[in-house]
């Protein structure tokens, strides 16, 4: 599975870039995010209007998600793939 996520927005907004290729990773750590990548994608993704708050756009295996990460399975995603 390849993951790309792109940050946007926030008071400074800097863009932050992360991508994963799991099929490069150890067993657990792809299964892990695999299994949150399944689960945030049948969770509504969604945005917000608020100044200054980050926007997410992530691209899972082509299908494009642009959510603002406030929704426990985007937030996990993001957390796990912008901590590595």
């Amino acid at each position: 599975m390849r993951i790309a996520l792109v940050r946007s927005g926030g008071f400074a907004g800097v863009t932050l870039r992360h991508e994963i290729d799991t099929t490069r990773l150890p067993t657990d750590d792809r299964k892990k995010i695999e299994q949150l990548a399944l689960h945030a994608r049948v969770e509504k993704a969604a945005t917000s209007d608020a100044p200054d708050s980050f926007e997410y756009e992530i691209d899972i295996d082509g299908a494009r998600y642009v959510v603002d990460g406030t929704s426990p399975a985007w937030h996990s995603l993001i957390e796990c793939i912008t901590t590595r």
